[in-house]
């Protein structure tokens, strides 16, 4: 899609790069320190007014897992020629009593479990292969996110007359 078509058929413009903005009256961001649970929470939200045609999303440069919920929307998931979408395992830490890193493990574990959910749900890939693809580092190219399903369409100049 032709990112002067793209501007005028979308209301307002979700861009995702290292800290996530909503361009719509002023901007909101979200730092990528928040919690899983926090981010998953403001995923619904924001899937919620992607669905109703408030906003769209594109990937200006990285996004990486945390971000993941941002591409549950389809048909209104788009990149920049050069953009890169990483996908990975959860990750955490946790200190203190034995139990208490047993129980943040477990929390680490269910994480994992409901973005690979979502990821795959959202996709059309299995849970297994979203397993097996997060397990290490995965990268993909806009092309290859089209592909995989995570991105709709890549926006590209207008064309010259």
């Amino acid at each position: 899609m032709e990112l002067q078509k793209y501007r005028q058929n979308s209301k307002s413009a979700f861009m995702v790069s290292e800290t996530v903005k909503v361009a719509r009256r002023g901007q909101i961001t979200l730092p990528s320190s928040l919690r899983k649970a926090a981010q998953i929470r403001e995923g619904d939200y924001l899937r919620f007014m992607v669905e109703d045609g408030t906003i769209s999303v594109v990937v200006q440069k990285l996004v990486d897992r945390d971000q993941a919920y941002f591409w549950t929307s389809k048909g209104k998931r788009y990149a920049l020629p050069n953009s890169t979408i990483h996908l990975h395992q959860a990750f955490g830490g946790a200190q203190g009593q034995a139990a208490d890193v047993e129980i943040a493990a477990r929390e680490i574990m269910r994480m994992q479990e409901l973005i690979r959910g979502i990821i795959a749900k959202h996709t059309g890939q299995s849970i297994e292969k979203i397993a097996h693809d997060t397990d290490r580092d995965f990268y993909l190219n806009p092309e290859q996110a089209v592909e995989y399903g995570i991105v709709d369409e890549i926006l590209t100049k207008p064309k010259e007359k």
